[in-house]
């Protein structure tokens, strides 16, 4: 795999090579592995795996699936329903897919009561990009250039045919 490369299908096999490998282990086993996999990548990789995030967490605002965590039990007021989206993509493709296209798919999915939440998860590239930078610029103060680091990993914009690319997945439909 080409570590300085990302779309979908490299974000997406990130994801589900850390459930494959943590299985139904505890979220801070979760993250411990993707911290590793996530650091394997590039800066401009882990930019950009962090830029389809930010893309797939925002299409999933909205009240159809804020109905969904609810039903889950989970807590769901608005920093609840924030971490329900980071839990629902870290699931992975499949049950992001099948939930953003049709919440109630989220009924076929074995969902224990009240654990739709995973916020740290939502924290993790910004970690993950900080350290391999810091790791690669040793000679340069974090306090002077830590606004900067934020700024390259949250405001990266995407290009308008990776933007296609990630919405040709998903169904257009008005929110409830």
């Amino acid at each position: 795999i080409n570590k300085t490369t990302m779309n979908k299908e490299v974000f997406w096999n990130v994801i589900d090579e850390v459930n494959n490998i943590v299985g139904k282990g505890s979220q801070e086993q979760y993250l411990s592995v993707f911290n590793e996999k996530l650091s394997e990548y590039s800066l401009e990789a882990i930019r950009d795996w962090y830029a389809i995030f930010r893309f797939y967490f925002t299409k999933a605002y909205r009240n159809d699936l804020w109905a969904a965590c609810a039903a889950t039990k989970s807590h769901c007021t608005d920093d609840g329903f924030i971490d329900f989206r980071y839990w629902l993509i870290s699931k992975g493709r499949n049950m992001y897919l099948s939930a953003i296209n049709d919440p109630d798919s989220l009924a076929d999915f074995d969902i224990p009561e009240g654990k739709a939440n995973f916020e740290l998860f939502g924290y993790e590239p910004d970690s993950v990009y900080e350290k391999k930078w810091d790791k690669e610029n040793q000679d340069v103060a974090q306090e002077q250039n830590y606004i900067g680091i934020w700024k390259a990993i949250n405001t990266y914009p995407l290009s308008s045919d990776v933007v296609e690319d990630l919405q040709s997945d998903i169904l257009e439909r008005p929110d409830i």
